[in-house]
């Protein structure tokens, strides 16, 4: 994988945590 900044590994951390979030709420709750 190429070598991001570490706001942009947040926001792709943040968006693929937001998908998991609604696709399976119920490990959330």
């Amino acid at each position: 994988m190429a070598v991001l900044h570490p706001k942009y590994v947040i926001v792709n951390n943040f968006i693929m945590v937001a998908v998991i979030y609604l696709f399976h709420p119920g490990v959330f709750i």
